[in-house]
């Protein structure tokens, strides 16, 4: 199997919005990769177009649940 062909495969993305210690920041990593992760300062950064995150956003809100739980939920439908 060659680079491009690994490239191809579903992998699963996990987009976090971060406010801790460092500031403010978005990490971003590929669960079935160990220590395949990154960090930018805008969701640009991360390729998550920030309408998407906004609806998102929202939806948790109502919800009563983390970004995170909704996404996991939407995934698993």
């Amino acid at each position: 199997m060659e680079i491009k062909d690994y490239m191809k495969l579903p992998y699963t993305r996990m987009v976090q919005e971060m406010n801790d210690e460092s500031g403010h920041y978005f990490y971003d990593k590929i669960l079935e990769l160990d220590g395949c992760q990154s960090t930018g300062d805008t969701l640009e950064d991360r390729q998550l177009p920030k309408s998407l995150h906004q609806r998102l956003a929202i939806a948790a809100e109502k919800e009563g649940v983390s970004l995170n739980q909704l996404a996991l939920y939407k995934l698993a439908l």
